[in-house]
């Protein structure tokens, strides 16, 4: 990345968006700016990127990309950016299966199929909620995880995702909104194994330096749930 330039993610970007202007006419995401942070070689970057099919969902999925973090962008300025943290704890023993922890309640209504979530009014924070979860696709699976330090395994993990749609509602501050299945996509996913970065660290290790100064990542969870008209 230079100095005071795009970065190329920025670029690749502003690219799909560019195209699905003129190709799709901004119909998911209008973005009169896109063209323009392209500069003078707009017109072979839009050009590359209208080729076939695959560049067709791949300029899609970036308009829908944008399009979902603009609107809860826009949920979060109605609401002032604020978040809202319920915790709650009891021993495991002696009734393993139980899924209430104080005000918090999850069900598993029917099995990879509905769930529903529930938290009480609590003396926390002013927030409730009892939403369902009804799953529109099958759970999708990740590939297994495993990885080793050394000789001492390090992750071995499964995790499922799934979508959905959602019914029921959320309370702020007494303030109640409902939300209903023709307007409202929920999603889940779920791991369970040996997973890193859990609990306290390990202290009978050999020392990590971990990841490098000046070197990081990130990872975006987008699931999106596409119908056809």
């Amino acid at each position: 990345m230079n100095e005071r330039q795009p970065s190329r993610t920025a670029l690749g970007a502003a690219g799909y968006r560019a195209a699905h202007q003129l190709l799709e006419g901004g119909k998911v995401f209008s973005d009169p700016f896109a063209r323009t942070i392209l500069g003078d070689g707009a017109d072979a970057i839009i050009a590359g990127l209208s080729a076939g099919p695959a560049q067709q969902r791949m300029r899609i999925f970036m308009a829908m990309r944008s399009r979902f973090a603009e609107d809860c962008l826009g949920a979060a300025v109605s609401r002032g950016v604020e978040q809202l943290t319920v915790r709650a704890s009891r021993r495991l023993a002696p009734e393993p299966t139980t899924t209430v922890v104080g005000p918090i309640h999850y069900e598993v209504i029917e099995p990879l199929k509905v769930v529903r979530f529930r938290l009480e009014a609590n003396e926390s924070q002013p927030i409730a909620f009892d939403w369902t979860f009804e799953a529109v696709v099958p759970p999708v699976t990740e590939e297994r995880t495993w990885r080793r330090s050394g000789y001492r395994l390090a992750a071995e993990l499964v995790r499922y995702h799934q979508t959905g749609v959602a019914t029921g509602w959320v309370e702020i501050d007494g303030h109640r909104h409902e939300f209903d299945p023709d307007t409202w996509v929920s999603t889940r996913d779920h791991s369970w194994g040996v997973r890193y970065d859990v609990g306290t660290p390990a202290t009978d290790l050999e020392p990590n330096d971990g990841i490098p100064a000046g070197a990081g990542f990130q990872m975006i969870w987008c699931p999106v749930l596409m119908e056809r008209p």
